[in-house]
């Protein structure tokens, strides 16, 4: 799939452990499930960190806190 590079804004919404995926609401209410391999921060995902990523069809990579 072709990636779209957008560095998009938003807020981690839910992230389980035991499915080492999450689910970011983005700024323009557009939702993405990102997996944990896409995590670039220095900790664990928390629910309401604020975080940017980049568009990839249904899910976001390249998660990073922001």
């Amino acid at each position: 799939s072709k990636l779209l590079r957008f560095a998009m804004k938003g807020r981690i919404k839910a992230y389980s452990k035991d499915v080492n995926a999450g689910l970011i609401i983005a700024d323009n209410g557009s939702s993405y499930i990102f997996p944990k391999k896409e995590w670039n921060g220095q900790k664990s995902p928390e629910v309401n960190k604020r975080v940017e990523f980049d568009q990839a069809a249904d899910h976001a990579r390249n998660v990073v806190e922001s």
